[in-house]
């Protein structure tokens, strides 16, 4: 027999001369080494009789030797997985259609890689938190509403991909304990999607209001973050951690969302203790839009006018476009590369460009070869609008002039681009300058099942007043099946305009959510959308560089 384990693998070795057993030990050493040369089992659910001696099974539940690793090799043998082994199974897939990976935690196979595993990350992003996550989406969540930090995080950074609500785990009213249960507990979201489903990716969290309000203590709200944190890293994920963030407004605690005065501090301590976790914890990047978003002459934790939405809760374009900010800084550190180019005006559909846009002149010249029409001034615009192309002013009271410009972009590079200026007093809320083409729909291109995506590229000046987001929909005519991402939302405690401060210059690619085209389905058009907030003053100056709708293959 051999003298000692090797450490690791515990392989046998270092044989004294002349040692019997060194045959057998050796056979066993590259037995494993055979097997854990490259970790993928054909199956976690056949059964012993049905196993192909081939290849590499998980015993199932149930059975003798449940969980370990089983080879053939002149009869079937059985290895005791160590913990933290990752495993490809290679007839089960993950949400986006790849062999899902599992590990073994040293007592069950779980869901996803372990701990400390080097894996691409997923551009899919996921959201983790309350209600202010939930709210990324409208209820139908055929709408991503311009009130979401997600998306707007996505047309800013071009780095990252909201294209459904498939992982989106926010729920209203949430403390941190619900959301870890949700995790632990592996509870399906809206979409039906499990978190263990989710690929390892970029993974935003913000949570922790509900838990502050009833005076949840801090080291309670700080052990469930870090096993939120701990739960997300293990499987790979990357976390981006938003500081919870100011609420309410006025003098009087608990009134206009303002926090009960034991509460405040607990907030103060909360933001601190996760803004510390930058300085403790390997692979968290913290997120912290308090200094911009709170009000600077209180010491009630309140927020400043015209970030939060008018229940002075919920996230409003104004606090989503600070949070952008912050996130797409992180996403570029953290190494990130942009996923979303512009469009040519050449890159135009056909047999052996099947990804490129069902519309004409998507990058919106005065005329093009393959605008079959001149451009059309509709209500309130006037100038030129580009070939192709429907321009429209909706909500009464503002108007558009219309020209063609070299900009400067803010990387100093010039663009063609068509500028549009609005000014006027906006007679409702979303009004818009909608920017529209319409029958798109050939059934020569477009077929039951497709995915079809939508994009808007944009450049917004600073000083824009009452814009809310550069929206841009795939529409069908049909609230149910149409895509919009980026509207903004009226009715119960609606958005606000923009404070002063956050009316920044905004270079942007807008992305509607994936639209799945339907049996029945004969409508198809494209709207670039700038959308203002309120019935209010108005005004902006926006370029408009590139905007199409095609498949996504």
């Amino acid at each position: 027999m051999s003298d000692r384990k090797l450490p690791i693998l515990g392989l046998s070795g270092y044989w004294p001369p002349g040692t019997p057993g060194w045959t057998e030990e050796n056979k066993q050493n590259l037995r494993l080494l055979a097997v854990i040369g490259q970790l993928r089992v054909a199956s976690r659910v056949v059964l012993l009789a049905a196993f192909d001696q081939t290849k590499i099974y998980i015993v199932p539940a149930g059975q003798t030797n449940a969980g370990m690793l089983a080879i053939y090799d002149a009869g079937w043998f059985f290895m005791t997985p160590e913990a933290g082994w990752n495993i490809t199974v290679l007839d089960e897939l993950d949400i986006i259609g790849n062999p899902k990976v599992i590990n073994w935690t040293g007592t069950a196979w779980v869901d996803g890689p372990s701990a400390g595993t080097t894996a691409t990350l997923s551009s899919e992003a996921s959201a983790w938190g309350d209600s202010r996550v939930a709210q990324n989406w409208n209820s139908a969540e055929t709408t991503i509403l311009a009130r979401s930090w997600l998306w707007q995080t996505e047309a800013r950074s071009q780095r990252i991909r909201v294209s459904s609500s498939r992982y989106n785990f926010g729920v209203s009213g949430d403390d941190i304990g619900q959301l870890l249960a949700r995790m632990t507990g592996n509870v399906a979201n809206l979409s039906g999607v499990t978190p263990s489903q989710v690929p390892p990716g970029p993974a935003f969290v913000l949570i922790g209001t509900n838990g502050v309000n009833a005076l949840t203590p801090l080291t309670t709200l700080m052990a469930q973050l870090t096993a939120v944190l701990d739960w997300l890293q293990a499987r790979g994920h990357m976390p981006f951690v938003f500081c919870d963030m100011p609420r309410g407004q006025g003098t009087t605690p608990g009134v206009n969302g303002l926090l009960p005065l034991l509460a405040q501090p607990v907030m103060y301590a909360y933001a601190q203790a996760i803004r510390d976790l930058a300085l403790t914890r390997k692979g968290i990047h913290v997120l912290d839009v308090w200094p911009q978003a709170a009000d600077p002459g209180k010491a009630t934790a309140a927020v400043r006018s015209g970030i939060l939405n008018t229940d002075l809760l919920h996230p409003s374009p104004g606090i989503a476009v600070l949070a952008a900010i912050k996130a797409s800084e992180a996403l570029e550190r953290a190494g990130f590369k942009k996923i979303v180019h512009p469009i040519s005006s050449t890159n135009l559909y056909s047999a052996a460009n099947p990804r490129g846009c069902l519309n004409k002149n998507p990058t919106f010249a005065p005329t093009s070869d393959d605008a079959l029409t001149a451009g059309t001034a509709s209500t309130g615009i006037t100038g030129v609008v580009p070939g192709g192309w429907t321009a429209t002013m909706t909500g009464g009271g503002i108007t558009g002039v219309g020209s063609f410009e070299v900009v400067t972009l803010p990387d100093g590079s010039k663009r063609d681009a068509w500028k549009l200026v609005v000014s006027g007093t906006a007679g409702a809320a979303s009004g818009s300058a909608q920017v529209r083409q319409s029958g798109l729909y050939d059934s020569a291109k477009v077929a039951v099942g497709d995915l079809l995506e939508g994009q808007f590229e944009y450049f917004v000046l600073d000083g824009h007043v009452n814009f809310a987001a550069a929206a841009c929909n795939v529409t069908t005519e049909s609230s149910t099946t149409s895509m919009n991402g980026g509207a903004p939302t009226t009715g119960t405690n609606p958005d606000q305009a923009k404070a002063a401060m956050v009316t920044v210059a905004e270079y942007g690619i807008s992305r509607s959510p994936l639209m799945t085209w339907l049996a029945g389905s004969t409508a198809l058009n494209l709207e670039c959308r700038p959308y203002f907030s309120l019935a209010a003053a108005t005004s902006a100056t926006i370029y408009f560089l590139s905007g199409g709708v095609r498949k996504k293959i």
